[in-house]
Order: structure tokens, then C-alpha cells, then sequence
């Protein structure tokens, strides 16, 4: 590992910090974060990519974080934009004889496609986790072992692939206790549900898991809009189940640090028994 890449995961590490920040106060995080790690992505691409194929992929993941920070389009100008973001992917993969070209290029194309996906079909809920993953996604466009502070546990899973595993591992893991809590307290059952004041949970950080539907006050699917707790009032309902937010950047930046020191253990293990 050279010092570039030290420099680049120490920038990013104080980054995820801010961000973890305000996600854990506000739920929201301010777009300058993600600003700043796909700026150094694009540097850090430039550095690896030499040549005309270099700054072509350079140029497309430049494009990616100016596309789903700052473009706002027409249907038609944004596929078109697409496209040529693509297309400055697919020259340098398909032509390039170059095989960290290819690599890069492939792992970025298709880890920035799979989390943009994921946000559509709601398994990145929050639109700052998808834009977090998908600048990581150019910031840390090779595998885990080039990244990693120990080679007892390197693999050759892209970066942001065993990141959002072992984010999403961590959120689990704080699921699992609030399901241990519940089912001590022999309430709710095998649910990651709270129970809370209606007039508290309005102004939490929480999804609400009721409604009322013909007049009868029943378990949500999914999330209740905002109007649900009206209704619930309307009904004389004063405590509700909720679901927390979890503010995700925080397992992210918990899954970086862990990653950076620790490697991949998880694949290093099945890799041994194959």
C-alpha cells in the first residue's frame, strides 16, 4: 500500500465522521461529504489510470458523482448523459490492454449501478447512503487486500462490496438486541419493534409500524405515512410500535474502519475451506 492510498483512507475516515455526525443528529447529511470523498476518488483514479484510457475513466467517474449530486435533467439530456458516462466506462474495459484499467473500470461501473438499484428498489433507503456508496464506489475502485492495513485477512472482493456487507452486518447486529430486549421482556415478539408514546413518536427518529385501515388500527407493511398518527389519535391510541432509523453511515464508517484494519475475514475463512 502506498502512501497515497493512506492519505486518501485517513481523508475519508475524517469525512465519515462528519457525516456519521449528522446523521446520528439529523438524519440528514449534507451533500459537501460526499463532494469531497468522490473528488478524491477522481484523483485517486487519475493516479492509478495512466494514459488515454486512464483519464477517460477518470472522466466517466467524474461524471457518476457530478450526476447524482448536481445533474438535474431532462429525461432526455440524462440518458443521454448516462450513456456517455457509460460508454467512457465500456471503451477503456473493452480495449484497454491494461488489466488494473479493466478491473478498476468494471468495479466501479458496476458497484455504482447495483447501489443506485438498491436505492431504487428501496434496500438503500436513505438517498445519502446510496450517494456515500457510490462515491466510496470511485474512491475505492480495487479490491479489499489493496486497501487493507494487515494481510491476514485481504480479498479480492471490490471495496465497496464488503463494505456494505459488513455495514449491514453491524445494523444487524443492533437489530438483533432490540429483537433479545423484546423477547425478554416477552412483548412485541421476534420483531426489531419499540413501543413509544404517540406524541414522543412524532418527534423521533422513528417509522411508524401502525395505521388505522376501515376503522380498524393494524400492523403496517411497510411504513405509515405522516397522516397515520392523526388517524391512531383520532382512535385514542396512545402508545405505538416503531421501527428506529437507523442512521446507516454509522455502520458504514464503523464497516470501513473494520475493514481497513482488520481485511475480510468472512471471505478469507470460506476461502480456506474451499
Amino acid at each position: 500500500m502506498c502512501d497515497r492510498d493512506l492519505l486518501l483512507m485517513a481523508g475519508v475516515l475524517i469525512v465519515l465522521i462528519s457525516a456519521s455526525y449528522q446523521d446520528h443528529k439529523h438524519r440528514e447529511v449534507h451533500d459537501i461529504h460526499w463532494w469531497i470523498i468522490g473528488s478524491m476518488g477522481v484523483i485517486s483514479v487519475m493516479s492509478d489510470a495512466q494514459g488515454v484510457h486512464g483519464i477517460m475513466m477518470a472522466t466517466a467517474s467524474a461524471m457518476i458523482a457530478i450526476g447524482i449530486l448536481w445533474l438535474d435533467t431532462g429525461r432526455m439530456m440524462g440518458t443521454i448523459y448516462w450513456i456517455i458516462t457509460m460508454c467512457l466506462f465500456l471503451i477503456p474495459i473493452s480495449f484497454s490492454s491494461d488489466d488494473c484499467i479493466v478491473r478498476m473500470g468494471v468495479c466501479i461501473m458496476v458497484s455504482s449501478i447495483t447501489f443506485y438499484l438498491m436505492y431504487v428498489m428501496g434496500i438503500l433507503r436513505g438517498g445519502a447512503d446510496a450517494k456515500c456508496m457510490i462515491v466510496m464506489s470511485i474512491a475505492f475502485h480495487r479490491d479489499v487486500s489493496s486497501y487493507c492495513l494487515t494481510t491476514m485477512a485481504g480479498s479480492n472482493m471490490p471495496f465497496t462490496m464488503s463494505l456494505l456487507f459488513y455495514a449491514t452486518s453491524f445494523t444487524s447486529l443492533y437489530a438483533l438486541s432490540i429483537i433479545i430486549g423484546n423477547l425478554l421482556k416477552r412483548d412485541i415478539g421476534f420483531r426489531p419493534w419499540r413501543r413509544m408514546e404517540l406524541e414522543e413518536a412524532k418527534g423521533s427518529h422513528v417509522w411508524l409500524k401502525q395505521d388505522v385501515v376501515d376503522e380498524k388500527v393494524v400492523i403496517t407493511r411497510g411504513v405509515a405515512d405522516e397522516g397515520a398518527y392523526d388517524r391512531l389519535g383520532s382512535k385514542g391510541i396512545k402508545e405505538v410500535l416503531v421501527t428506529p432509523m437507523i442512521p446507516f453511515i454509522i455502520p458504514i464508517t464503523m464497516a470501513f474502519v473494520f475493514i481497513t484494519l482488520a481485511g475480510d475475514p468472512l471471505w478469507s475463512m470460506i476461502s480456506s475451506l474451499c
